[in-house]
């Protein structure tokens, strides 16, 4: 963009009369020769340009290690998502947030096309067989239907439990009438 814009300039200065394009491209020759390959190749064996490579070279390696660490981030992050919705304990609640942080996960900027399609894969096989029976229905909802059972099972038996030692308590703790 920038070196059309410079000769677009300098077809307009010719043009315009300002300037005369060969006459000045052939005295740059004259100069590079004269003058500026001489200072160029002198500065290239200068410890500024060496000071300048360093510089140059660390900006990279900062730029290039800066973005591993990001990428490894999003790996993580993606292990996670991954383990919260397949483990096989997991609520429906851990197993929402699991698929959200996935889908989250797929719209980042940090995954490259390849690990998008790769987690996409990923999820579409965990999403709709994982118990890998062909069934198309969602075994997730079959593990949700027994979790909730058991849950309420276990409330039930709480409550139970709970009644009990309130007819127990309550026995005990009223006055006698030979107290009164």
């Amino acid at each position: 963009m920038i070196a059309v814009a410079g000769a677009m300039t300098i077809v307009t200065l010719q043009l315009l009369g300002i300037v005369d394009v060969p006459a000045w491209w052939q005295s740059l020759g004259v100069w590079w020769r004269d003058a500026g390959w001489p200072w160029t190749s002198a500065w290239l064996v200068s410890p500024g340009f060496g000071g300048f490579a360093a510089v140059v070279a660390a900006s990279l390696a900062f730029g290039g290690s800066r973005h591993q660490v990001r990428l490894n981030a999003w790996w993580q992050r993606v292990e996670w998502a991954l383990n919260l919705y397949v483990k096989p304990n997991a609520t429906s609640i851990e197993r929402e947030a699991g698929a959200a942080a996935v889908v989250e996960l797929q719209t980042t900027r940090l995954a490259r096309r390849a690990d998008r399609a790769f987690l996409a894969e990923v999820a579409r096989a965990v999403t709709f067989d994982p118990n890998g029976d062909g069934l198309e229905q969602d075994d997730w909802a079959d593990a949700e239907a027994r979790d909730e059972a058991e849950h309420d099972a276990l409330l039930d038996a709480n409550a139970e439990g709970r009644a009990d030692a309130e007819r127990e308590g309550s026995s005990e703790d009223e006055p006698s009438s030979e107290a009164r």
